[in-house]
Parts: structure tokens; sequence; C-alpha cells
């Protein structure tokens, strides 16, 4: 994110590794702080060295995660390059994606940590965006099979002695929001 240049040049190298007939897609910030705002420069960059798609998180690197996003420099990264652009960052609930789509002209969100214990967020979405009636929060007994079923996956492909760890924090996720919740985090 601080040299546009470089990171036009490896773009170039991964189009060149994957050939032209498979996507590539760049993740990048809007810059690397405040004073470098740098997001236009590596798009146009991206574009220009072959990316097919650009997903922007509307932070810098400085801030990583501290709300809220800018979505005037999604819209801006978006306006500057003729690949499709993705917006990302805060999309927690269906109303959310809506809103950063219908403020930025983007081309699709990308959902990153608001669907930690929510894998339901994007049956959500998609109702929300084709017209139809959003699905209610699922039950405390459909998130405690999705986190079992989770648990098992992690635990067939990790081991559980890597899993298990792992495990309690993504519980937290589920449980998140629901009554009594908090006690449990302590």
């Amino acid at each position: 994110m601080q040299d546009p240049e470089l990171c036009g040049r490896m773009v170039a190298a991964a189009r060149g590794a994957l050939g032209p007939d498979k996507p590539l897609t760049v993740k990048m910030r809007i810059g690397w702080d405040a004073e470098q705002l740098t997001g236009v420069a590596v798009a146009r960059q991206c574009e220009a060295n072959g990316a097919d798609l650009i997903a922007v998180h509307g932070r810098t690197r400085e801030q990583m995660y501290i709300p809220p996003i800018d979505v005037d420099a999604i819209t801006e990264i978006r306006k500057a390059v003729g690949i499709p652009v993705l917006a990302n960052g805060d999309i927690t609930t269906a109303e959310g994606a809506k809103q950063i789509l219908e403020q930025t002209g983007c081309a699709g969100v990308m959902i990153g940590r608001g669907a930690l214990g929510d894998p339901w967020l994007f049956e959500r979405i998609n109702a929300v965006l084709t017209g139809q009636p959003e699905p209610g929060e699922p039950s405390l007994n459909a998130r405690m099979s999705a986190l079992r079923a989770q648990i098992y996956e992690m635990c067939e492909e990790k081991g559980e002695w890597t899993a298990m760890p792992q495990a309690r924090g993504q519980a937290m996720h589920y449980m998140k929001g629901l009554k009594g919740a908090a006690s449990l985090r302590r």
C-alpha cells in the first residue's frame, strides 16, 4: 500500500503465474495511514497489471479495524477503475450490505468478521438484495448445531489439539447477542 508500483508488479507476477484464463482478485485497503491514502493509485496499478476484481477494505492499514469505514474512499476507488470492485468492512447485517452497495455503487460486498458465528448472514443479505423477506435470527438449536458441525470439521482438518482451543473462540461468536453470553466470556 505504500508503493503502488510495487503492488502493480506483484499483480503482474501473479497474472504471469496464473495465465490469462484464471481470475485474479486483489484485496486491498484505502491506504497505509491518513497521510498515505494510496488506494486509487494501487487500484489503478492492479487493474493495469491484470487484476480482474478488487475488494476494498474501507480503512487504512494503521486503522486496522477501528470503525467506521470510509465509504467515500471506497466509492472513489470504484470510480477510478473499470473492473468490478467489492466493498469490505463493517458489514454485519443484511441492511448494512444493502446500504454500502447503494452508497458506493460497488459490484458486491466481501464479508469478513461479520460472518463469524453467523453463517446465516449470507442468506439474510441475499433475501434483502432480492426483495424477499429477511429470515429471522437462527434459533439456539440452529446456532449450536452449526457450531458443533464447525468444531467437528475443525477437528477433522486440524486435529483435536489444535482445533479445540480455536473452537472456544468460535463458540463465543455463535453466542454473541444471546442472553447470558457475556458471562460465558469471563
